[in-house]
């Protein structure tokens, strides 16, 4: 009795429930709401003469009443919907007969109207939802049947978000798939991470390199770059979390997968479709630094610190000559201005699509073209696409995928912007004739940021780059259920950068005399071959599946690069380097190539879809692993249940979906250099004995290891797929571990074996272990579902916890080129900080404590107020480097979306919120602090004086900051954040009038991309958190006007 009770209370309120969890939601309005509180909302928007009064009920598949079916008249606006009981009533005028009944979850019906007895309606369960076909490795199966934890993305919401890669679109919007963009520049990418860092790879600075865990690109069954897809190309993303779904994939999905699959053709009338967009770039969030009054304070107090000023009668001796006469003729210059530009963006796209019984195509050509914030900072990109599939009779199916993109880029000196916010605000820009002051203040002051603008030539970067794709594929059939497939895939990437630097440029100005050219030119080269058998057999109530595969793949890597200084005719740029100084001649090349070999089995099982099991093994061989080492096994299993199907649940109507699933897989890998396995020799040439040179040989500064193995990673899955009244409220909870072990690192080896140019050895050793565990939920909800208004939003959670469990000897590793960004510390994160903790400044009141400081070893400087106040973690009053200590992580503790999409008539609008939590950032531009006053900073940054006690930034003083202890800690602030990712606004033209023009579909849009961000932290102002803290490329505001035309 109490469970129906509650059953009765859930179907009397569930679409309250869900109204008010939408609203929780986005804090939207009520006066959207367009439900009645007692439920029954009848609308007459068409009066008429003659009506009949139709009444009815509406019951669901199993005979109890359905509260909110919308019933509408066929071809009008005329509706109502049922109350509690499921109950109706509605005005049909004269020369209508048909009612239209919808429901979330249900078939629509059409139902004729004939005499005056009240209709009984019953509804079909639209399973839809869970039938959809979702791509798994290797293969597809129903949404229903998935064992693993996969989440599914398709075209519509690819497109909603427009941008040049299509991850962009998928930020916030997978639980667990953490995306960020860490650069403003044209054409950059995001960074894309899949349940937190479980390993160690370093890049050449010895920080983790984003290779450690950058998920696999599975496009349209061939590993790929998606950069170098157009996001209007594609048909669906799947994204494979857990080990059991990866596991089919060996070492390449030690990361996560990422599946891909494109638009092809279909049977048909040729098909066209164009979507293309303008926008600007610009606006973006960057603080004010200082000027005027402001930026002369912070030189007066830094002088007042020494006992050098104490009124503005001294300011004229604390300035040079040139800043002095700079301030007297109020030439103060916003330099971030100066530099900084408005950016256009355009993005077209021509598809055409069809086919006959036999044969179907696709074909799609692009052009994407972005100009940054800077001036000469561009990127144009060109794609050709096309999909092609023939049937050669009844069993034999064969098929092609080419594609070709097209870059060509123009890059700007990395550190403009940072030289333009830190550079003093003083000087002129120009001179009379418009040219630009290379000394703004003179040869012994600061370089112009803009001085790269000076002429075409003064510096260039420019990077071309091709990449080229053929698959093809054979499919045979010989009997029902047995498919046999052979993917054969390559894909060419060429590259090539070249940059001039003249000798007035911004990087070799002051520094060097003469110009620099150089040119790298690498092509890579990819081949896989896939053969795969499967076999499925339904008996009676029970589904049997079997995969197995082999798989092949060789990759190369060739390179060569020259270069050359003083070039005497600027012009030349890098197309003649043999006019440059032959004594600056430097050259290079490389050629690197690996190969791996698998094979894999999997099984399916599956008894009358509520019961299912899937078990697989997959060995890969790498040749970069010495012999014994090459091969490895991954296998997996995985369970699901859905519960729902059970009869004990039978009668509970609110729940219309319940499945548990339950995983465990391995995966592994082999990432080392390919030949790190091996040591290698460098000849030299620069000795010679008596007058006679000679050719001596050293060790690579890699020391080959020929015990070194693969690197295991074993995780445990638990999830709850959950939907609630016919699927209006659904959710996806997922329980992670995984236990990563034998990590591969490369390990600075002790100076006493030697070393290579004076840089110690290293050698890849199987050197720790790491953990990460986590939950990820995501849930959706349609709070209204009208004929005119559609309201629905998806909200994304997910927290993940890491830390290192163990590396060699049982000790921390302290990182050899910084020991603040690249130390391993057990129990930590894998990207930690490791420094002295910043607890404020000293104050006034604190002098007598902090004298009992000091910061030195001899006891001879102690601190005062004002200064740094570092915790002194060992207890002795000495800050040394005994007092570093873990700080944070740049790994957040939890990340979030909210994605919330509504439609009125032919009204679209998408609103779109992303959030970071529990991340620390290296912030420079608080690090930009110049406590001498001669460089420059945010304005806001809060700094102490006897006058103004701040915590945040300490006293200014005439001494070089780099010498100030402590002062690395103000760069590490917490940069948790929240932003306004998106907003959208669309209208697709009726019909009534794209017929007429011959057109099928036209809906046009304006969007507005990175419109707000807001930091946690209050020394965080006016920046872009989303960018990590970097201060060179901020994430600029986009607004466009696009068109989606089909015809």
């Amino acid at each position: 009795m109490r469970e129906n009770a509650f059953v009765e209370a859930w179907k009397a309120q569930h679409r309250r429930v869900s109204m008010i969890l939408g609203l929780t939601l986005l804090c939207a309005p009520s006066a959207i709401s367009v439900y009645a509180e007692n439920g029954v909302n009848d609308i007459t928007v068409q009066a008429v003469m003659q009506t009949k009064t139709v009444k009815g009920t509406v019951l669901d598949e199993n005979g109890e009443p359905l509260i909110g079916v919308s019933i509408v008249v066929k071809g009008t606006s005329t509706g109502t919907i049922t109350d509690f009981d499921g109950k109706f009533s509605i005005n049909l005028p004269a020369g209508s007969k048909e009612l239209v009944v919808s429901y979330i979850g249900y078939k629509e019906q059409a139902i004729t109207v004939s005499g005056n007895a009240p209709l009984n309606i019953k509804m079909v369960p639209d399973t839809q939802a869970l039938d959809e076909v979702v791509v798994i490795g290797y293969g597809t199966v129903k949404k229903r049947d998935l064992t693993g934890a996969v989440a599914s993305v398709k075209s519509e919401d690819i497109t909603m978000n427009p941008g040049v890669n299509p991850m962009d679109a998928l930020q916030g919007k997978i639980a667990g798939l953490d995306i960020t963009n860490s650069s403003g520049q044209a054409g950059s990418s995001p960074t894309v991470q899949l349940r937190g860092t479980r390993s160690l790879q370093l890049d050449e600075d010895g920080n983790i390199s984003s290779d450690a865990f950058k998920p696999t690109y599975i496009i349209d069954g061939m590993p790929g770059d998606i950069a170098t897809l157009n996001p209007n190309d594609i048909e669906s993303i799947e994204v494979l979390k857990d080990a059991s779904s990866t596991a089919i994939y060996g070492s390449q999905g030690a990361n996560g997968v990422i599946i891909i699959t494109t638009k092809k053709g279909a049977q048909g009338k040729t098909k066209f479709s164009y979507n293309g967009y303008f926008g600007v770039n610009g606006w973006a969030q960057y603080p004010d630094m200082l000027s005027g009054e402001d930026y002369m304070q912070v030189r007066r107090e830094a002088a007042r610190t020494g006992g050098q000023w104490n009124s503005t009668a001294d300011d004229q001796k604390l300035f040079t000559v040139e800043e002095w006469q700079a301030i007297q003729n109020g030439e103060w210059t916003d330099w971030i201005d100066e530099v900084l530009h408005t950016g256009l963006v355009q993005s077209h796209q021509v598809t055409a699509s069809g086919g006959t019984e036999k044969t179907t195509a696709m074909l799609s050509a692009g052009y994407y073209q972005e100009k940054g914030s800077f001036k000469n900072d561009k990127m144009d990109k060109y794609n050709l696409r096309m999909n092609i599939e023939h049937k050669l009779g009844k069993t034999v199916k064969v098929g092609a995928t080419t594609q070709i993109t097209h870059y060509a880029q123009d890059e700007r000196a990395e550190n403009v912007l940072w030289r333009a916010a830190t550079n003093a605000p003083l000087g002129k820009a120009y001179d009379e004739d418009g040219k630009v002051v290379e000394y703004p203040l003179g040869k012994n002051g600061q370089v112009s940021p803009l001085v790269d603008e000076a002429s075409e030539v003064a510096a260039r970067h420019h990077v071309l780059k091709t990449n080229l794709i053929a698959n093809g594929y054979l499919d045979f059939t010989p009997i029902e259920g047995l498919t046999f497939r052979s993917n054969l895939g390559t894909n060419y990437a060429f590259y090539r950068k070249q940059d001039f630097e003249g000798a007035g440029s911004i990087d070799r100005l002051g520094q060097n005399s003469t110009s620099l050219s150089k040119i790298k030119s690498s092509e890579k080269s990819f081949v896989n071959w896939d053969n795969i058998i499967s076999y499925n057999k339904t008996v009676k109530d029970h589904t049997f599946g079997a995969t197995a595969l082999t798989s092949w793949t060789q990759s190369k890597y060739t390179s060569v690069n020259a270069q050359g200084e003083g070039q005497l005719v600027d012009s030349y740029l890098w197309h003649n380097l043999g006019a440059n100084d032959k004594s600056s001649y430097v050259i290079g090349s490389d050629y690197i190539q690996h190969q791996t070999f698998s094979y894999a089995l999997r099984f399916n099982y599956s008894y009358k879809g509520r019961y299912m099991l899937t078990v697989s093994n997959r060995w890969d061989g790498d040749s970069r692993l010495s012999k014994g080492n090459k091969w490895a096994s991954f296998p997996s299993v995985a369970a699901a249940w859905r519960i729902s199907d059970e009869a004990f649940l039978k009668n509970v109507e609110a729940l219309s979906n319940l499945k548990l699933r339950l995983s465990w897989g391995k995966t592994g890998n082999s990432g080392i250099m390919a030949y790190g396995t091996q040591s290698g020799l460098t000849p030299k040439t620069n000795s010679a004995f008596q007058d006679n040179g000679y050719t001596y040989y050293i060790y690579n500064e890699y020391v080959g290891n020929e015990n070194v193995g693969w690197e295991m990673s074993n995780t445990w899955d638990l999830g709850f797929d959950i939907g609630l009244f016919n699927n209006r409220i659904s959710a996806v909870v997922d329980l992670y571990q995984t236990k990563t072990t034998d990590i591969l690192l490369p390990r600075t080896l002790p100076t006493s074996m030697g070393g290579s140019n004076a840089t110690p050895f290293k050698m890849y050793q199987n050197i720790g272990a790491t953990m990460n565990r986590g939950i990820e939920v995501s849930v959706n909800t349609v709070n209204v579902d009208n004929k005119n208004f559609k309201w629905n939003s998806t909200l994304t959670f997910a927290a993940n916890h890491e830390e290192i469990t163990d590396l060699i000897d049982g000790k921390d590793i302290i990182g050899a080129e910084s020991s603040i960004t690249s130390s391993l510390l057990i129990g930590r994160p894998l990207r930690s900080y490791h420094y002295f903790i910043n607890q404020g400044i000293w104050q006034e009141n604190e002098a007598e404590e902090a004298a009992k400081y000091f910061k030195d070893a001899k006891k001879t400087q102690s601190f005062k107020p004002g200064d740094i106040k570092l915790q002194d973690l060992d207890g002795n009053f000495i800050i040394d480097d005994n007092d570093r200590t873990y700080l944070g992580s740049q790994s957040p503790k939890w990340t979030g979306g909210l994605n919330n999409n509504f439609s009125y008539k032919n009204f679209d609008l998408n609103v779109y919120i992303i959030a970071r939590w529990g991340q620390m950032i290296d912030y420079e531009l608080a690090g930009a602090y110049d406590p001498q006053g001669k460089g420059n900073f945010p304005a806001y940054l809060n700094y102490w004086t006897p006058e103004n006690p701040s915590n945040d930034f300490p006293r200014p003083a005439q001494t070089n900051f780099y010498n100030y202890l402590g002062y690395e800690s103000l760069n590490y602030i917490d940069g948790s954040y929240w932003k306004i990712k998106t907003v959208s606004l669309g209208y697709t033209f009726p019909k009534s009038l794209t017929s007429k023009l011959g057109v099928s579909k036209l809906r046009a849009y304006v969007t507005a991309n990175n419109l707000f961000s807001f930091a946690k932290n209050h020394l965080i102002q006016d920046y872009d958190a989303e960018r990590g803290g970097s201060a060179k490329a901020p994430l600029q505001r986009q607004f466009i006007f696009g068109l989606n035309l089909d015809f």
